[in-house]
């Protein structure tokens, strides 16, 4: 009867042993997915920062074309302003060069005018005979030779 009840005991022992045993294995496999779900959100985690660190590299991208851009505009303004004081310094050489050329032109127009006349009063003289006689006494007398 003693060696019924320590079998039985030992029966018993061995029982809760074994649960103790699938209690520690379920206990393993609770620890592995907790471990598991941590390691999956960090590695979320770390997807989301690298997207992050894509964004601000593109960002940085965009700033430094934009910054070439703006600098290229710069020069260009720089540039225009430049060709503008050109313009200005030579805008009263060209006035003067354009009031220059109408002098000129009027002085022209003048000795044009002056010949014709005297072309004019030639034929006229030349043309009526009683006045052709005073021709070389005006020559002599004006000092020209027509």
């Amino acid at each position: 009867f003693v060696l019924h009840q320590q079998f039985f005991v030992l029966q018993q022992d061995f029982v809760l042993h074994q649960q103790e045993f699938v209690l520690h294995q379920q206990a393993f496999v609770l620890h592995q997915q907790f471990v598991l779900q941590q390691d999956f959100v960090l590695h979320q985690q770390e997807f989301v920062l690298h997207q992050q660190a894509f964004v601000l590299h593109q960002q940085d991208f965009v700033l430094q074309k934009d910054f070439a851009l703006h600098q290229q505009d710069f020069v260009l303004h720089q540039q225009d302003f430049v060709l503008r004081q050109q313009d200005f310094v030579l805008h009263p050489q060209d006035f003067v060069l354009r009031q220059q050329d109408f002098v000129l032109h009027r002085q022209q127009h003048l000795l044009v005018q002056q010949l014709d006349l005297r072309v004019h009063q030639q034929q006229c003289f030349e043309a009526h005979p009683p006045y052709s006689a005073l021709i070389p006494l005006l020559r002599r007398k004006a000092g020209l030779l027509i």
